[in-house]
């Protein structure tokens, strides 16, 4: 999608927003707190440094 990662995998959330905007998406911060706060799976985790991952 075109978003650069680390060598970790991890990506910067204004980064991750920027990209959704691009597609015609938009989120909020408190949004995609919501989303890793409450996914079923725990498939995603933010770091201090805000990054997402």
């Amino acid at each position: 999608m075109g978003a650069t990662r680390d060598a970790s995998g991890w990506i910067l959330i204004e980064d991750l927003r920027r990209l959704l905007e691009r597609v015609g998406r938009t989120i909020s911060r408190q949004q995609l707190e919501n989303i890793v706060e409450t996914d079923d799976k725990r498939r995603f985790t933010i770091s201090e440094g805000c990054t997402a991952n």
